[in-house]
Protein backbone atom coordinates (compact mmCIF):
# COMPACT_ATOMS: atom_id res chain seq x y z
CA UNK A 1 0.00 0.00 0.00
CA UNK A 2 1.38 3.36 -1.02
CA UNK A 3 0.49 6.36 1.54
CA UNK A 4 -2.36 8.78 0.67
CA UNK A 5 -1.29 11.39 3.89
CA UNK A 6 2.01 12.30 4.61
CA UNK A 7 2.01 14.38 8.02
CA UNK A 8 5.38 16.49 8.61
CA UNK A 9 6.18 18.01 11.49
CA UNK A 10 2.81 19.73 11.65
CA UNK A 11 2.04 22.33 14.29
CA UNK A 12 -0.96 24.42 14.72
CA UNK A 13 -1.13 27.07 17.32
CA UNK A 14 -3.56 29.61 18.65
CA UNK A 15 -3.23 33.16 20.03
CA UNK A 16 -5.42 33.19 23.27
CA UNK A 17 -5.87 36.68 24.64
CA UNK A 18 -6.18 37.33 28.44
CA UNK A 19 -6.37 41.60 28.23
CA UNK A 20 -6.13 44.20 25.89
CA UNK A 21 -2.73 45.64 27.52
CA UNK A 22 -1.24 41.88 27.65
CA UNK A 23 0.59 39.96 25.05
CA UNK A 24 -1.54 36.62 24.33
CA UNK A 25 -0.34 33.29 25.16
CA UNK A 26 0.27 30.76 22.71
CA UNK A 27 -2.12 27.03 22.86
CA UNK A 28 0.31 25.00 21.24
CA UNK A 29 -2.71 22.71 19.93
CA UNK A 30 -1.03 20.53 17.76
CA UNK A 31 2.63 20.33 18.27
CA UNK A 32 5.07 18.66 15.51
CA UNK A 33 2.95 15.47 14.36
CA UNK A 34 4.35 13.16 11.94
CA UNK A 35 2.50 10.29 10.65
CA UNK A 36 1.69 8.69 7.03
CA UNK A 37 -1.60 6.90 6.47
CA UNK A 38 -1.74 4.47 4.01
CA UNK A 39 -4.32 3.65 1.02
CA UNK A 40 -7.27 1.49 2.09
CA UNK A 41 -5.64 1.75 5.77
CA UNK A 42 -7.54 2.68 9.28
CA UNK A 43 -5.23 4.99 11.56
CA UNK A 44 -7.02 5.63 14.49
CA UNK A 45 -5.80 8.79 16.58
CA UNK A 46 -6.45 8.50 20.73
CA UNK A 47 -5.76 10.78 23.75
CA UNK A 48 -7.93 12.57 26.37
CA UNK A 49 -10.28 15.51 25.48
CA UNK A 50 -8.00 18.31 25.10
CA UNK A 51 -4.88 16.26 23.41
CA UNK A 52 -5.24 17.80 20.01
CA UNK A 53 -6.96 15.08 18.35
CA UNK A 54 -10.05 17.32 17.06
CA UNK A 55 -7.30 20.48 16.15
CA UNK A 56 -5.33 18.05 13.78
CA UNK A 57 -8.42 16.55 11.79
CA UNK A 58 -9.61 19.98 11.09
CA UNK A 59 -6.59 20.15 9.72
CA UNK A 60 -6.54 17.49 7.70
CA UNK A 61 -9.56 18.58 6.19
CA UNK A 62 -8.35 21.63 5.72
CA UNK A 63 -10.52 24.00 8.21
CA UNK A 64 -7.43 24.79 10.05
CA UNK A 65 -4.19 25.78 8.06
CA UNK A 66 -1.24 24.99 9.78
CA UNK A 67 1.01 27.05 11.42
CA UNK A 68 4.31 25.07 10.88
CA UNK A 69 4.91 21.91 8.60
CA UNK A 70 3.29 20.06 5.77
CA UNK A 71 0.01 18.19 4.87
CA UNK A 72 0.52 15.99 1.77
CA UNK A 73 -2.52 14.14 -0.11
CA UNK A 74 -1.78 11.82 -2.63
CA UNK A 75 1.35 13.56 -3.36
CA UNK A 76 0.28 17.14 -3.34
CA UNK A 77 0.23 20.10 -0.55
CA UNK A 78 -2.82 20.80 0.85
CA UNK A 79 -2.18 23.74 0.88
CA UNK A 80 -2.05 23.80 -3.16
CA UNK A 81 -5.35 22.36 -3.81
CA UNK A 82 -8.50 24.16 -3.83
CA UNK A 83 -11.02 24.18 -0.67
CA UNK A 84 -13.14 22.14 -3.42
CA UNK A 85 -11.05 19.75 -4.37
CA UNK A 86 -9.95 18.85 -0.80
CA UNK A 87 -13.76 18.62 -0.18
CA UNK A 88 -14.37 16.18 -2.97
CA UNK A 89 -11.19 14.09 -1.62
CA UNK A 90 -11.52 14.55 1.87
CA UNK A 91 -14.74 14.21 3.73
CA UNK A 92 -15.55 14.27 7.54
CA UNK A 93 -18.37 12.51 9.32
CA UNK A 94 -18.67 14.45 12.94
CA UNK A 95 -19.75 13.37 16.57
CA UNK A 96 -23.10 14.84 17.36
CA UNK A 97 -25.27 13.52 13.92
CA UNK A 98 -27.84 16.34 15.01
CA UNK A 99 -25.69 19.01 15.58
CA UNK A 100 -24.16 18.13 12.58
CA UNK A 101 -27.07 18.39 10.12
CA UNK A 102 -29.23 21.93 8.83
CA UNK A 103 -32.37 20.89 10.73
CA UNK A 104 -34.16 23.21 8.16
CA UNK A 105 -33.25 20.46 5.23
CA UNK A 106 -34.27 17.15 4.18
CA UNK A 107 -32.22 13.86 3.86
CA UNK A 108 -32.12 14.54 0.01
CA UNK A 109 -31.23 17.81 0.55
CA UNK A 110 -28.45 17.22 3.06
CA UNK A 111 -26.94 14.17 1.23
CA UNK A 112 -26.99 16.08 -2.13
CA UNK A 113 -25.19 19.17 -0.45
CA UNK A 114 -21.39 17.89 -1.44
CA UNK A 115 -23.31 17.27 -5.18
CA UNK A 116 -24.98 20.88 -5.54
CA UNK A 117 -21.75 22.72 -4.57
CA UNK A 118 -19.71 21.66 -7.30
CA UNK A 119 -22.99 21.77 -9.70
CA UNK A 120 -22.17 18.88 -12.43
CA UNK A 121 -25.14 16.92 -11.55
CA UNK A 122 -28.61 17.06 -13.26
CA UNK A 123 -31.99 16.96 -11.15
CA UNK A 124 -32.19 13.63 -12.19
CA UNK A 125 -28.21 12.45 -11.83
CA UNK A 126 -29.19 14.08 -8.02
CA UNK A 127 -31.81 12.25 -7.60
CA UNK A 128 -30.07 9.06 -8.24
CA UNK A 129 -27.28 9.35 -6.77
CA UNK A 130 -28.80 10.39 -3.73
CA UNK A 131 -31.17 6.90 -4.15
CA UNK A 132 -27.83 4.76 -4.63
CA UNK A 133 -26.21 6.21 -1.69
CA UNK A 134 -28.91 5.78 0.94
CA UNK A 135 -29.60 2.01 0.26
CA UNK A 136 -25.91 1.44 0.64
CA UNK A 137 -26.19 2.85 4.38
CA UNK A 138 -29.28 1.29 4.75
CA UNK A 139 -31.67 4.41 5.03
CA UNK A 140 -35.09 3.42 3.84
CA UNK A 141 -36.43 5.60 0.58
CA UNK A 142 -39.50 7.10 2.64
CA UNK A 143 -37.16 8.88 4.32
CA UNK A 144 -35.78 11.05 1.96
CA UNK A 145 -38.00 14.07 2.68
CA UNK A 146 -37.60 13.66 6.64
CA UNK A 147 -36.20 16.29 8.08
CA UNK A 148 -33.35 15.41 10.89
CA UNK A 149 -35.46 15.92 13.79
CA UNK A 150 -37.54 13.11 12.43
CA UNK A 151 -34.59 10.67 12.52
CA UNK A 152 -33.25 8.87 15.50
CA UNK A 153 -29.76 8.91 16.22
CA UNK A 154 -28.35 6.06 14.15
CA UNK A 155 -30.50 7.47 11.21
CA UNK A 156 -28.85 10.77 11.01
CA UNK A 157 -25.00 9.61 11.16
CA UNK A 158 -26.12 7.07 8.54
CA UNK A 159 -27.39 10.29 6.88
CA UNK A 160 -23.90 12.19 7.90
CA UNK A 161 -22.04 9.39 6.80
CA UNK A 162 -23.74 8.72 3.21
CA UNK A 163 -23.25 12.78 2.80
CA UNK A 164 -19.60 12.34 3.31
CA UNK A 165 -19.88 9.47 0.94
CA UNK A 166 -21.79 10.77 -1.96
CA UNK A 167 -18.47 12.37 -3.71
CA UNK A 168 -16.97 9.10 -3.46
CA UNK A 169 -14.05 10.57 -1.50
CA UNK A 170 -10.83 8.63 -0.95
CA UNK A 171 -10.19 9.57 2.76
CA UNK A 172 -12.82 10.13 5.47
CA UNK A 173 -12.24 11.52 8.51
CA UNK A 174 -14.40 10.40 11.37
CA UNK A 175 -14.76 12.44 14.82
CA UNK A 176 -15.77 10.18 17.27
CA UNK A 177 -18.83 9.14 15.02
CA UNK A 178 -20.16 6.89 17.46
CA UNK A 179 -19.80 8.40 20.62
CA UNK A 180 -23.50 10.20 20.81
CA UNK A 181 -24.88 6.44 19.77
CA UNK A 182 -26.14 3.80 22.01
CA UNK A 183 -24.37 0.61 22.85
CA UNK A 184 -26.26 -1.06 19.79
CA UNK A 185 -26.79 1.59 17.59
CA UNK A 186 -22.80 1.80 17.61
CA UNK A 187 -22.30 -1.62 16.44
CA UNK A 188 -24.15 -1.13 13.47
CA UNK A 189 -22.13 1.96 12.45
CA UNK A 190 -19.28 0.74 12.73
CA UNK A 191 -19.74 -2.37 10.95
CA UNK A 192 -21.63 0.27 8.15
CA UNK A 193 -18.44 1.93 8.26
CA UNK A 194 -16.53 -1.38 7.71
CA UNK A 195 -18.27 -2.46 5.03
CA UNK A 196 -18.10 0.62 3.06
CA UNK A 197 -14.42 0.59 3.52
CA UNK A 198 -14.16 -2.82 1.78
CA UNK A 199 -16.63 -1.50 -0.94
CA UNK A 200 -15.50 1.67 -1.88
CA UNK A 201 -11.54 1.39 -0.40
CA UNK A 202 -11.81 3.99 1.39
CA UNK A 203 -9.08 4.91 4.10
CA UNK A 204 -10.01 6.58 7.16
CA UNK A 205 -8.33 8.35 10.21
CA UNK A 206 -10.69 7.50 12.94
CA UNK A 207 -10.75 9.62 16.70
CA UNK A 208 -11.81 7.99 19.30
CA UNK A 209 -11.85 7.55 23.46
CA UNK A 210 -12.95 4.42 23.28
CA UNK A 211 -9.66 1.63 23.16
CA UNK A 212 -11.96 -1.30 22.88
CA UNK A 213 -13.85 0.29 19.42
CA UNK A 214 -10.47 1.34 17.98
CA UNK A 215 -8.92 -2.40 18.77
CA UNK A 216 -11.76 -3.49 16.53
CA UNK A 217 -11.48 -1.42 13.89
CA UNK A 218 -8.18 0.32 13.24
CA UNK A 219 -5.01 -0.89 11.74
CA UNK A 220 -2.37 1.40 13.55
CA UNK A 221 -3.13 3.49 16.43
CA UNK A 222 -1.58 7.17 17.12
CA UNK A 223 -1.66 7.96 20.79
CA UNK A 224 -1.33 11.62 21.18
CA UNK A 225 -0.84 13.96 24.36
CA UNK A 226 -0.73 17.39 24.70
CA UNK A 227 -0.52 17.99 21.07
CA UNK A 228 1.97 15.73 20.50
CA UNK A 229 2.45 12.00 18.96
CA UNK A 230 3.77 9.59 22.23
CA UNK A 231 3.29 5.92 20.77
CA UNK A 232 2.41 4.67 16.91
CA UNK A 233 2.19 1.52 15.97
CA UNK A 234 0.02 -1.38 14.85
CA UNK A 235 -2.87 -1.35 16.71
CA UNK A 236 -2.57 -4.89 18.69
CA UNK A 237 1.36 -3.73 19.78
CA UNK A 238 0.48 -0.63 20.57
CA UNK A 239 -2.44 -1.87 22.38
CA UNK A 240 -1.16 -5.22 24.02
CA UNK A 241 2.53 -4.53 24.80
CA UNK A 242 1.83 -0.85 25.05
CA UNK A 243 5.49 1.02 25.62
CA UNK A 244 4.69 4.84 26.45
CA UNK A 245 3.48 5.14 30.32
CA UNK A 246 0.56 7.16 29.13
CA UNK A 247 -0.73 4.69 27.03
CA UNK A 248 -0.46 2.22 29.97
CA UNK A 249 -2.11 4.36 31.87
CA UNK A 250 -5.30 4.59 28.92
CA UNK A 251 -5.66 0.86 29.32
CA UNK A 252 -6.30 0.93 32.97
CA UNK A 253 -8.59 2.77 32.58
CA UNK A 254 -10.92 1.07 29.96
CA UNK A 255 -14.16 -0.32 31.44
CA UNK A 256 -14.53 -4.52 31.24
CA UNK A 257 -18.15 -5.64 30.40
CA UNK A 258 -18.35 -7.73 33.35
CA UNK A 259 -20.96 -6.94 35.89
CA UNK A 260 -18.44 -8.69 38.83
CA UNK A 261 -15.66 -6.03 37.57
CA UNK A 262 -15.19 -3.30 39.87
CA UNK A 263 -14.87 0.40 38.10
CA UNK A 264 -11.29 0.92 37.22
CA UNK A 265 -9.27 3.38 39.90
CA UNK A 266 -8.97 7.09 38.95
CA UNK A 267 -5.91 6.73 36.26
CA UNK A 268 -4.57 9.80 36.58
CA UNK A 269 -4.08 12.46 39.57
CA UNK A 270 -4.30 16.34 39.34
CA UNK A 271 -6.21 18.16 35.94
CA UNK A 272 -5.08 18.08 32.50
CA UNK A 273 -2.08 20.32 32.40
CA UNK A 274 -2.22 24.22 31.10
CA UNK A 275 -1.90 23.57 27.01
CA UNK A 276 -0.72 27.58 26.61
CA UNK A 277 1.65 26.73 29.67
CA UNK A 278 2.60 23.14 28.82
CA UNK A 279 5.57 21.42 31.42
CA UNK A 280 9.15 21.71 30.43
CA UNK A 281 10.75 18.60 28.92
CA UNK A 282 8.28 15.70 28.24
CA UNK A 283 5.07 16.90 28.66
CA UNK A 284 3.63 14.08 30.74
CA UNK A 285 6.46 13.79 33.25
CA UNK A 286 4.21 15.28 36.06
CA UNK A 287 1.75 12.73 35.52
CA UNK A 288 4.31 9.98 35.14
CA UNK A 289 4.83 6.85 37.49
CA UNK A 290 8.58 5.92 35.93
CA UNK A 291 9.51 10.09 35.15
CA UNK A 292 13.28 10.69 35.68
CA UNK A 293 15.58 13.83 36.12
CA UNK A 294 16.03 14.10 31.49
CA UNK A 295 12.23 13.79 31.43
CA UNK A 296 12.41 17.02 33.38
CA UNK A 297 14.64 18.87 31.30
CA UNK A 298 14.59 17.49 28.07
CA UNK A 299 11.93 17.00 25.36
CA UNK A 300 12.20 13.14 23.97
CA UNK A 301 12.91 12.38 20.39
CA UNK A 302 11.17 9.48 18.55
CA UNK A 303 12.82 6.21 18.59
CA UNK A 304 11.40 3.20 16.78
CA UNK A 305 11.21 0.35 18.91
CA UNK A 306 10.33 -3.31 17.80
CA UNK A 307 7.35 -2.21 14.90
CA UNK A 308 6.05 0.81 17.32
CA UNK A 309 7.91 4.54 17.47
CA UNK A 310 7.99 6.10 20.86
CA UNK A 311 8.92 9.12 22.57
CA UNK A 312 9.64 8.47 25.75
CA UNK A 313 13.03 9.17 27.58
CA UNK A 314 12.82 4.78 28.72
CA UNK A 315 13.56 4.18 25.75
CA UNK A 316 16.26 6.47 24.65
CA UNK A 317 18.56 5.47 27.44
CA UNK A 318 18.31 9.05 28.67
CA UNK A 319 15.78 8.35 32.04
CA UNK A 320 16.39 4.85 34.10
CA UNK A 321 17.98 2.92 31.01
CA UNK A 322 17.48 0.43 28.77
CA UNK A 323 17.61 -1.91 31.03
CA UNK A 324 14.24 -0.21 32.76
CA UNK A 325 12.62 0.11 29.41
CA UNK A 326 13.14 -3.65 28.70
CA UNK A 327 11.30 -4.39 32.37
CA UNK A 328 8.33 -2.56 31.40
CA UNK A 329 8.08 -3.92 28.07
CA UNK A 330 8.25 -7.29 29.96
CA UNK A 331 5.26 -5.87 32.74
CA UNK A 332 3.17 -4.33 29.61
Amino acid sequence: MTALLDVREVRVEFPIRRGLFQKPRILHAVDGVSFTVKRGEVLSLVGESGCGKSTLAKTLLGIHAPTSGCVTFAGKDLKELDRREIARQIQPVFQDPYSSLNPRKTVEDLIALPLDIRAQATSSQRREAVAEIMGLVGLSRRSIHAYPSQLSGGQRQRVAIARALITRPELVVCDEPTSALDVSVQAQILNLLQDLKEKFNLTYVFISHDLNVVRHFSDRVAVMYLGRVVELGDTEEVLGRSLHPYTRKLKQGVLVPDPSHRLPPPIFDGGFPDPTNPPSGCHFHPRCPDAGEACTARRPGTVRHGSSTVACHLYTGLATGHDAANEKLEDA
